[in-house]
């Protein structure tokens, strides 16, 4: 074939696949634009509401969340806002930067590559609901592949300015996950390897991106100083964060399984053959490879160190399977010759069998808030706004918190998480937690405590009680139960105090037994 018919022909390749992936992204957008806040963004957004009522992190309100997650929050709610709509339009706004950002690294392959990867795994987040929307391992891969174009694109056009902001912003992702830091440090390390291997001086690139680190980190501590939280800090560090990360693990194996489902081994099996039969033709694109591989071992990394199987945890290892073979298809679609044939059957199956598969899912997710909803006709009915300071969540991320947020409720303790609770005795952290919360409900218990059945260790289960008897004793002699309601597996019990002065049902249901 003619060079100039080939590429007319590749062109509108290029253009219908692109139609066809920008129509299923409008989908998305369409099935998702009035889903409500939930599961961990209400909890972020609930402790920045808290904060701006003059509660500090770590010193008042105790969570196992690095700075990172509070004050990037925070930032997009003042430029969002703090309502549904304003966090949908984040989790756009996230998708179309992470998808910019691989056009930008794979350009000098194929932009295509880059707009496949980006909407491919956009369609893939959107069809898990919107649970796992605008979740901090979400903001983190956005950052990560931010940092990586400014890499890429520094090196290619030789400008070292470039990595002081790539260096802000894989460092502001590390203050999200501190998984990310060691990333920070190879990539740099790979920068000047690849500099070097071009017979370029490296110290200016080197420089600017450990001051980008640096300027990262000055907004994380000038964050804890504002608060005058970082002995507090140190002390939630030692606490719960370590706590947390041994709660709720999976084996290895059950991690190893469930990580890559058979339509990322397909996109892993294909590139790694492709892989195998195109060779680098330049030293910047091999060195770009290697370091694309990188960034699919960390992806790995990062998710068998967090040890929880969340889907989302192996967010930054699918987008860089995604990029790293959307590359490769393109270098062997752009052949010609037989391999031309292998990268379009690759790109071809995701368009007529992988897309409309995620557009059935999509059409397929429901919001399932109901439990959420439920719980703030409760909390109204029981008082509503007058219940400041009277209302204890305990709760995971299965709509307590994010209730009160509907509601602007102060809360009675500033506990985030119930995971410190509700676990075998012998640990030192959950002594000390138990011990606030016992001295706390003894000297003035709450007129409301809302109980959910999500149990970080043992999915969900009210069982969750009876691994603190002396909290499931004090319930039982001081409330009653005023309501109980089921979603599936989901559930919530409402108890009020004995003798308190609001409005309560009628008649307190029956308690129920115990899930």
């Amino acid at each position: 074939m003619h060079a100039k018919l080939f590429e007319r022909y590749l062109l509108v390749l290029r253009v219908l696949f692109s139609a066809m992936l920008l129509a299923s992204a409008a989908f998305y957008v369409m099935r998702s634009i009035h889903w409500e806040v939930m599961w961990d963004t209400s909890i972020m957004h609930d402790i920045n509401f808290l904060m701006r009522q003059g509660l500090a992190p770590y010193r008042d309100i105790f969570d196992n969340n690095m700075p990172g997650a509070y004050f990037l929050e925070g930032w997009a709610m003042q430029v969002f806002g703090g309502g549904d709509l304003g966090w949908r339009l984040y989790d756009y706004t996230l998708l179309t930067v992470l998808t910019a950002s691989l056009v930008v690294i794979a350009f000098p392959y194929d932009w295509f590559a880059g707009v496949y990867a980006g909407i491919l795994f956009a369609l893939i987040h959107g069809s898990e609901g919107p649970r796992n929307a605008v979740q901090r391992e979400q903001v983190m891969t956005t950052l990560i592949l931010a940092a990586y174009a400014l890499l890429f694109t520094g090196l290619r056009r030789q400008r070292p300015a470039l990595l002081l902001p790539f260096g802000f912003l894989i460092g502001l992702a590390a203050s999200l996950k501190p998984t990310v830091a060691p990333l920070a440090l190879v990539l740099l390390g790979m920068a000047a390897y690849g500099l070097f291997k071009r017979k370029v001086r490296t110290r200016s690139y080197v420089l600017y991106g450990l001051a980008g680190l640096a300027l990262a980190l000055a907004c994380n501590v000038a964050f804890l100083l504002r608060y005058h939280d970082l002995a507090a800090f140190l002390f939630i560090s030692k606490q719960l964060i370590p706590y947390y990360a041994k709660v709720g693990n999976q084996p290895l194996g059950t991690l190893l399984v469930g990580v890559l489902p058979n339509k990322y081994l397909r996109f892993l099996g294909f590139g790694l053959l492709l892989t195998l039969l195109l060779k680098p033709r330049l030293e910047w694109e091999n060195w770009e490879r290697v370091t694309l591989g990188i960034g699919i071992g960390f992806g790995l990394f990062s998710y068998l160190a967090q040890r929880k199987a969340f889907d989302h945890h192996a967010y930054a290892l699918y987008v860089f399977i995604l990029v790293w073979s959307a590359i490769e298809f393109s270098k062997a679609l752009n052949r010609r010759s037989w391999l031309h044939f292998v990268g379009l059957a690759c790109f071809a199956f995701s368009m007529f069998r992988f897309l409309p598969e995620l557009d059935s899912m999509l059409r397929h997710v429901t919001p399932d808030n109901q439990q959420a909803d439920a719980m703030e006709t409760d909390l109204r009915r029981l008082g509503g706004f007058s219940l400041q300071h009277q209302v204890q969540c305990f709760d995971m991320v299965d709509g307590c918190y994010g209730t009160l947020y509907r509601l602007r409720l102060l809360p009675y303790t500033t506990f985030f998480g119930d995971y410190m609770f509700f676990q075998p005795p012998g640990n030192p952290s959950m002594s000390w937690a138990r011990g606030i919360m016992a001295a706390d409900l003894a000297q003035q218990p709450p007129q409301v405590i809302v109980v959910t059945n999500m149990w970080l260790s043992q999915g969900y289960s009210f069982n969750k009680l009876q691994q603190w008897p002396e909290f499931a004793a004090f319930l039982d002699r001081n409330y009653h139960l005023d309501v109980a309601r089921q979603f599936n597996q989901h559930a919530y019990r409402v108890y009020v105090l004995n003798g308190a002065a609001i409005q309560s049902a009628t008649a307190p249901a029956p308690r129920t037994p115990a899930n």
